[in-house]
Formats: C-alpha cells, sequence, structure tokens
C-alpha cells in the first residue's frame, strides 16, 4: 500500500546562494548521485524518483532569508527507507558551499 512520509525544518538561505532557485538547482544537481532518476528543478521545487519512491523538496517563504524546507516522499517503500532518502538528501545539501 502506497504510503507519503514529510519531514519539514526551518532553512535559512546564505546570502552567497543568490536565491532559493540556486539550491534547488544544486540539490537536482546531487539527486542523480544518490540513485535518483527523473530529476527536475524548477523555482522553489526539486523532485526525482528513486526506486519505490518519488522524492519532493520545496522552499516555502516564511520571511526575509527563511523559508520552510518541506521534503517528502510518497510511494510503496518503508518508513526506514523514506527517513534514510531524507537524511541523504539533507546531508548533501549540509555540504553545499557557497563562495
Amino acid at each position: 500500500m502506497p504510503s507519503l512520509w514529510i519531514r519539514a525544518t526551518e532553512f535559512t538561505l546564505s546570502p552567497a546562494a543568490g536565491g532559493i532557485s540556486t539550491v534547488t538547482e544544486l540539490i537536482a544537481q546531487g539527486l542523480p548521485a544518490l540513485g535518483y532518476k527523473d530529476v527536475s528543478s524548477k523555482g522553489s521545487l526539486a523532485d526525482g524518483l528513486k526506486g519505490d519512491f518519488f522524492f519532493a523538496i520545496l522552499y516555502l517563504p516564511i520571511s526575509g532569508a527563511n523559508f520552510w524546507q518541506v521534503m517528502s516522499c510518497g510511494g510503496t517503500g518503508g518508513q526506514a527507507e523514506a527517513e534514510a532518502d531524507f537524511s541523504a538528501v539533507q546531508n548533501m545539501i549540509n555540504n553545499f558551499h557557497f563562495l
């Protein structure tokens, strides 16, 4: 039976990033290295497919440089797999270095 898992955290955009679309473009570029296919990004959204999951990450504005970072995994995989995917993507994001 298909399920949906969601993780939401606050995210502060670095002034060096230029805009939230820079972050989602970098996420989309990095997702294939994590096993994702059919990856795309547009504006504040990046998504892709991996195994039994459709993964998406969306940034919703709060105020100024503060956003809600909302990750979701939907499909027939289990919760442990979804949590592992969330952690892998978050680790990738944490390693972005803006000049």
